[in-house]
């Protein structure tokens, strides 16, 4: 029995769980044993693994969690135990399973503990185990509290993945949970037989899990690839898992010591965690008593800052001359007035002064002029660089980084501290030189001598702006002292509540540290590890037993069960097409009447709307990362084989699909050729990431084999470059050329690489079923290309489109890049006037059954919700079935045409509504107000006469009312959210930029042991590092973009509802015309570049060891964070004040148009209103509207 090693303090600090859980540890130290426990989430495969290494079908088999039990698997006589949980009654069954009672327990979390099932397995020891536990992400919250609870008194685990699943935030928490308690680690990626090499090589597939892996933090022995539907898969490593798995169980003697004395240390570490946690809430429970005394945590908060204001502005002069004294080093410690060029012109300065030759008088002219020359220079050189050097962080200083809120005219104080200066002079100079040699000691001790008074006087001048600005802020000081309240009777109150805060902390901390002291005495077993890694591999001789179970068959079926795949609830009312027909009736006949002056207005925005409803155009665009199948969705939405793959991402070209024209036939293709600038600006993005100097004629005189060893910080772009270097030999007569050509030459423009990299984009001009109602589909490149350019293309697309899919592939997880790509296109679409995303998990043909299938979309669901998407609409599909259906005239089976149902239903209804909406709303707008005047033309003469002369007075009211109206809260407001974007954009920046770094540079990357490999390795790493944050930013900025231009477009909408019924309470009838929506910030481009000096930073580096343990690696981050944060600091600056220059530019002219779109519509009203007194006039408007009137009946009848 292993003695108890904690002092008696610390079962006093242990909660009732902590204590029951202690005491298990303790029995199993009485009661040795070694137990491997079985992890993962629900039909990851792992009961199948398990009856596999039994040779038994021993557990049922179900793709859904139906156990909130723990399984306990020994080798002994078969039988069965059933352990209670409130009772020591134990029922046992020998020689046979029941497993219709099994299931049953299993589902009786309540009652049961756990279920021990006992069978002869010679390769396994007496005094070992398995355990299979309930899935860790089951609905049941039960289900994992009794897994969890388990792996406590659990020696080893061995955590089951699907293929499907290998990246998902469940897996890698509860596998980071592991590794915090130390639990020895094998991991089974199962379902190999799902991995598609050509999409993706298996070692290729190997590296990245291990890079996920390690960027968690996460510890493992080992990770092995099975199938178990496929056992002669040439991937399957199952050999070799139950190899390992057998050799541990047989020696678990040898581990059982260790073990136990690591269960309790790992016991101890939790106990710690959970009182730093505790600590970490401590401002939750002062928040709690201070509710209990009636406050809030704003009063306490107030309190404070109250205080701490007073405070501040008490000490306000002090705290500026504290300031000073801190940046004093900063601003003048390191300032350097001459460099080696100054030093150079002061020497010959010097030595040409003073001039004592009596030689010609030409000469000693020649002389003088040249000593005054030098001098002017001197003077002109060194205050330039007084200026760069000091006077220019000076300046900085006092007008950035001190408080200048109280002052009585910040102007004032800015335009001082800018016309302010020190400059040298001759005199200057001249009055520090001495007689003497000019040597180099000379020269050296004269620059410093006037370095030093220089900065003197710098500081002088400083600290004189400091008492200014102390002075010139006194009053406002003082006002604002003697305006702020600070409540008394709060005081003692919260000083207590304080106290009883600072107490409980203190307790806290001193609980950390007894336990602490307790792990201490335990000390961690060293050579644990590798007393696993050498039995695990031992091979093992056992004799196979002739026993076989009697399992008792079930009463159940243990089918799956069917979920419901697409969340396609919603119901649609169609629009009726015979009510779009007669509104397009009454139009052509209204048309008829185009050239008569009264209504014109009126019945123009009526026909321009009903031509809308009658030519209906929606544009969709597919969006998803490479491989996700965009292009074979789109296929099979046009019902024929008709774009090609592209072999990669960098040469795929945005490919438009749409409906046939005059010029352009069924079958016709357009292709625009990239122009020379586009390649340029490609390969000078490139040259970012790979290092390296890239141009056209550079790329022209390379090799084949010349870019193979940059493709370890690239491939795509590696592979880019050699398909453009051979495009560029091919193609170059046709850059920047526009061509057409017929649909059977895509797989030229779009699929062969030396031709797709030279192409921008193509336009499909097809005749289908899809195209004939007016949709038009956008192929975009993939989510991850290269080329900035395609980022911003793609994202300016969303506010063209009326939909947008975004694809992802049924066997591939969401990548970072792609979580933050969708994070974005959420925002965008959150910010639009309405929702237009759709989530497509295409290849549902890959699933084994209808309960795998969900798993995968339950899987994509939750990380939407990561990404902000929580209402996002998934459904699941197969392109491939629905093409073969459509070509093959069958029935789809794999959601397709379910899914192309509904979305016609859902967006055509939705938009066709909203036009049919508008158009009868300016239809209707067009018969009242044509009935309105002709109800005028035939009143008597005395009320027409009254109504016109009060007509003139109500328009020059209206136009006055007009005059006085300002756009200024539209400005205000735009302005507002441009900076409150800029903002949060910055700083998630910073974030994604920390969030990438262990991605991109960990101890898998960085892994050579000679330094100048090392830095080239951390050189490649860092370069992608960097180019993934630069992607995200020029996304990101595209994106804000795309938000600003929603929003604003919603403001002015707004103001022109403002301003049409202002206008309609002078003139209830008039409707000044609605400008179109253009994209305002259209003209505003985003394009940023870093410019971090990378070889600054790996020339630092020395050795792995020094990067990793002696952690440079921080440092490393931490300066190039800096460095990118400034580019960043100083592009958005930049950019900030550009964009709200055209912004500005952009909202004055649509002002404009508003406030001339009302006063035109007063004037058309008062112009119309002239045109009563015409009888002809009048009685051909009687005509219309008798027409429209009786035709609108007859249309009714006829529908």
């Amino acid at each position: 029995m292993t003695e108890s090693t904690e002092p008696l303090s610390v079962t006093n600090l242990l909660t009732d769980q902590e204590s029951q859980y202690l005491e298990r540890i303790k029995k199993k130290q009485v009661n040795p044993g070694f137990e491997i426990a079985f992890c993962g989430h629900f039909s990851a495969g792992k009961s199948t693994l398990l009856n596999t290494l039994m040779g038994e079908e021993l557990l049922p088999v179900s793709p859904v969690p139906t156990s909130a039990n723990v399984i306990q698997i020994k080798n002994g006589e078969t039988g069965l135990q059933v352990f209670l949980n409130h009772s020591e009654e134990v029922e046992a069954f020998h020689q046979e399973i029941p497993w219709n009672k099994v299931r049953e327990w299993g589902r009786n979390g309540a009652d049961i503990h756990h279920l021990e099932v006992s069978f002869p397995l010679p390769w396994m020891s007496g005094d070992s185990g398995i355990l299979d536990t309930p899935g860790v992400d089951s609905t049941d919250p039960e289900h994992q509290n009794v897994t969890i609870d388990q792996l406590y008194t659990t020696d080893m685990v061995v955590y089951v993945m699907d293929y499907n699943h290998v990246q998902s935030e469940t897996n890698l928490t509860f596998l980071k949970q592991l590794t915090n308690e130390r639990k020895p680690l094998l991991i089974v990626i199962n379902q190999i037989d799902k991995h598609v090499e050509q999409e993706l090589g298996l070692e290729e597939f190997r590296s990245s899990v291990k890079k996920t892996l390690h960027s968690w933090k996460i510890r493992f022995l080992d990770l092995f690839f099975t199938s178990m539907k496929q056992p002669e898969h040439p991937f399957n490593e199952w050999n070799a898992f139950q190899s390992h798995i057998k050799a541990l169980l047989h020696h678990s003697d040898e581990l059982i010591h260790t073990s136990s004395k690591r269960l309790e240390i790992g016991f101890y570490e939790n106990v710690r965690s959970r009182l730093e946690h505790d600590l970490q809430h401590v401002n939750e429970e002062f928040e709690d008593d201070l509710q209990h005394i009636g406050l809030t945590l704003h009063d306490y908060e107030k309190h404070v800052a109250d205080m701490k204001n007073i405070e501040n502005l008490k000490q306000f002069e002090n705290h500026l001359f504290e300031t000073f004294q801190l940046k004093q080093d900063r601003l003048f410690k390191n300032v350097v007035l001459f460099p080696h060029k100054l030093t150079e012109l002061t020497r010959d300065w010097l030595v040409s002064a003073p001039l004592k030759s009596k030689g010609f008088l030409f000469g000693r002219k020649k002389a003088e002029k040249e000593k005054q020359e030098r001098m002017e220079l001197l003077v002109d050189e060194l205050n330039d660089q007084i200026k760069s050097a000091l006077s220019f962080h000076v300046r900085q200083f006092l007008s950035e980084d001190l408080p200048l809120e109280h002052l009585s005219s910040k102007e004032s104080y800015l335009k001082k501290i800018e016309n302010d200066e020190i400059e040298v002079t001759e005199e200057f100079l001249e009055s520090f030189r001495k007689k003497g040699p000019v040597s180099r000691d000379y020269v050296y001790q004269y620059t410093e001598q006037v370095t030093k008074r220089i900065i003197q006087l710098w500081k002088e001048y400083t600290e004189k702006m400091l008492v200014y600005l102390a002075d010139e802020s006194r009053d406002s000081i003082n006002q604002t002292l003697k305006n702020l309240d600070v409540p008394v009777d709060h005081e003692d109150r919260i000083d207590d509540i304080t106290r009883q805060i600072l107490k409980r902390s203190s307790d806290l901390h001193s609980q950390i540290e007894t336990v602490e002291d307790t792990l201490k005495v335990l000390k961690i077993p060293t050579d644990y590890y590798r007393l696993i890694d050498e039995i695990r591999k031992r091979t093992i001789e056992v004799q196979a037993t002739s026993e076989r179970i009697m399992i008792t068959p079930s009463d159940e079926c243990a089918d799956p069960v069917k979920q419901n795949q697409n969340e396609h609830n919603e119901t649609f009312k169609d629009i009726d097409d015979s009510e779009i027909e007669t509104l397009i009736k009454q139009a052509d006949r209204v048309s008829a009447f185009s050239d008569d002056p009264l209504l014109h207005d009126e019945r123009d925005r009526f026909l321009f709307q009903a031509d809308k409803l009658k030519h209906q155009e929606y544009v969709i665009s597919l969006f998803g990362a490479f491989s996700a199948g965009k292009s074979s969705f789109a296929n099979a939405l046009i019902g024929v084989d008709l774009l090609p793959v592209s072999p990669q991402p960098a040469t795929a070209s945005r490919t438009t699909i749409t409906k046939p024209t005059e010029k352009h036939g069924h079958g016709t293709i357009l292709v625009q050729f990239k122009t020379m600038s586009e390649i340029e600006m490609e390969l000078s993005e490139l040259s970012q990431i790979l290092g390296i100097r890239l141009t056209t004629d550079v790329l022209s005189k390379w090799g084949p084999g010349e870019l193979d060893r940059y493709g370890t910080i690239s491939k795509s772009a590696t592979d880019y470059l050699d398909a453009l270097r051979q495009g560029l030999y091919e193609m170059k007569s046709h850059v920047g050329d526009q061509l057409t050509a017929s649909a059977e030459d895509l797989y030229t423009y779009a699929a062969k690489e030396s031709v797709s990299s030279m192409v921008d984009h193509i336009i499909v001009y097809y005749d289908s079923d899809l195209t004939k109602q007016g949709i038009t589909l956008v192929d975009t490149p993939g989510v991850n290309s290269i080329h900035s350019r395609h980022t911003k293309t793609a994202l300016k697309q969303i506010n063209h489109s009326d939909a947008i899919f975004f694809l992802t592939y049924y066997n591939h997880a969401f990548s970072k890049a792609d979580q933050y790509f969708i994070e974005q296109l959420g925002e965008i679409n959150a910010s639009s006037s309405m929702d237009k995303l759709y989530f497509i998990i295409n290849a549902s043909d890959l699933a084994s059954d209808d309960t795998e299938l969900e798993s995968v979309r339950q899987h994509v669901k939750s990380e939407l919700i990561r990404t902000g998407n929580k209402d996002a609409i998934i459904s699941t599909l197969s392109s491939k079935s629905g093409l073969y259906a459509k070509i093959n005239k069958t029935e789809d089976h794999h959601g397709f045409a379910e899914f192309e149902s509904y979305f016609r239903k859902r967006m055509m209804n939705q938009l066709k509504r909203l036009s049919f909406d508008q158009t009868v709303f300016f239809f209707e707008r067009y018969q009242e107000k044509g009935e309105e005047w002709l109800a005028l033309y035939e009143s008597s003469d005395e009320e027409r006469q009254a109504y016109l002369s009060q007509l003139d007075d109500t328009c020059r009211q209206a136009l006055e009312w007009l005059n006085r109206q300002t756009f200024q809260e539209v400005y205000t407001k735009a302005f507002q959210e441009l900076d409150e974007r800029i903002l949060y954009f910055r700083k998630r920046v910073t974030y994604v930029m920390t969030d990438y770094f262990t991605d991109f540079l960990n101890v898998s990357v960085l892994t050579a042991d000679q330094r100048k490999e090392l830095r080239i390795q951390s050189d490649h790493a860092i370069r992608k590092w960097l180019s993934a944050v630069e992607q995200y930013m020029n996304r990101g900025g595209q994106a804000l973009l795309a938000n600003l231009d929603n929003h604003i477009q919603q403001l002015i909408r707004n103001w022109q509802l403002t301003q049409i019924q202002g206008l309609q309470q002078y003139l209830p009838s008039v409707y000044p015309k609605i400008s179109d929506e253009k994209n305002i910030v259209e003209q505003i481009e985003f394009s940023f570049a870093h410019s971090v000096d990378i070889d600054f930073f790996t020339s630092k580096i020395k050795t792995k060891r020094s990067l990793f343990v002696d952690q440079e690696i921080k440092h490393v981050k931490e300066g190039i964070i800096s460095s990118f944060e400034e580019d960043v600091m100083k592009y958005m600056k930049d950019w900030h004040r550009h964009a709200g220059e055209q912004l500005k530019s952009a909202l004055e002219t649509i002002d404009q148009d508003i406030s001339e779109a009302g006063r035109q519509a007063v004037l058309k009203e008062k112009e119309a209103a002239g045109l009563i007194e015409n009888a002809e006039v009048m009685n051909r408007l009687r005509d219309e509207l008798r027409i429209v009137s009786a035709r609108k009946g007859d249309d009714q009848d006829d529908s």
